[in-house]
């Protein structure tokens, strides 16, 4: 559902001739990309292994990625006081990032639940 949002947002962005993402939102938003996908690799790793510790190496990292979005968004609330910059474009960006946050949290509940799962199991 969520990336059905972010794929209809784009498409109607893009259907609608409104100019493209800038440069350093692009950036962004793949920074995030591969930083989210990094970590949910090292993840199914983790579980492939059994790997408890590593599952908690990765939860403690958990609110790295939500700095970071909050980073993008905060710096592109200062663009847009600062300089022009287009609403269509600025809305989609915090779109995708918003959205892209909200994977980021359903995926890490499921990691803190196979965790909590696996603790309770072995009674660690």
């Amino acid at each position: 559902m969520i990336l059905g949002y972010i794929i209809s947002k784009s498409y109607k962005h893009i259907d609608n001739d409104h100019l493209k993402l800038k440069l350093s939102q692009i950036r962004d938003l793949k920074e995030i990309h591969d930083f989210t996908k990094s970590i949910f690799k090292n993840s199914m790793e983790t579980f492939d292994n059994n790997s408890i510790l590593d599952i908690e190496l990765i939860l403690n990292r958990k609110d790295e990625l939500k700095a970071k979005i909050q980073e993008k968004i905060n710096s592109q609330i200062e663009l847009t006081r600062n300089i022009e910059t287009s609403p269509k474009n600025t809305t989609l960006y915090f779109n995708i990032l918003l959205k892209s946050k909200d994977i980021y949290k359903i995926k890490i509940s499921l990691i803190e639940e196979f965790y909590n799962s696996y603790k309770k199991i072995n009674n660690l």
